[in-house]
């Protein structure tokens, strides 16, 4: 009985200790033939439609962080081609999250007074599409987590990271 103990406890210890699972999520036809031709095109869009104004990102943010997503898919053996059978996007939003709740506040008075809090949460989406169809083949998102001392930029990238690591599916 005690090694049983011992042996659950190590497990749990073990299980604690692994890293944290991905946030990302994604969503995909299973039927569409994701190996048989990786050649992908870029869908131009306006940079409103990347990032809305309440976001505030530079052009060169946005560069960056398709630059990123291209070095991902050629890892996955992805090349951009003048026929492709892909069409790839991505996009950045943002949204303001409130909060309110009833407590008891001002150190004794008994009185009930809301507390508001307010968040905002950005999330990543990309979006693969076939290219003659122009329907979504594959989608995957995932919430932009700024951890201690990470930039903007690394934590985008890291989320496209989470999301493209389920890609193919």
């Amino acid at each position: 009985m005690f090694r049983m103990i011992v042996i659950i406890c190590g497990a749990l210890l073990i299980g604690a200790c692994s890293s944290p699972g991905t946030d990302a999520e994604v969503s995909f036809d299973r039927n569409a033939d994701f190996v048989s031709d990786r050649s992908y095109q870029w869908v131009e869009q306006p940079l409103e439609e990347y990032a809305p104004e309440d976001y505030r990102i530079r052009e060169s943010f946005l560069t960056t962080v398709k630059l990123h997503i291209s070095d991902i898919l050629a890892a996955k053996g992805y090349v951009t081609g003048e026929t492709p059978r892909f069409l790839v996007n991505y996009a950045l939003g943002a949204s303001q999250n409130v909060r309110v709740q009833q407590g008891i506040g001002g150190f004794g008075t008994g009185k009930y007074t809301p507390f508001v809090t307010t968040s905002s949460e950005t999330l990543l989406v990309i979006d693969v599409a076939d290219a003659m169809s122009e329907r979504s083949v594959w989608r995957g998102w995932a919430p932009v987590t700024l951890e201690s001392g990470q930039s903007d930029l690394d934590a985008v990238k890291r989320a496209a990271d989470e999301i493209l690591s389920r890609f193919p599916p």
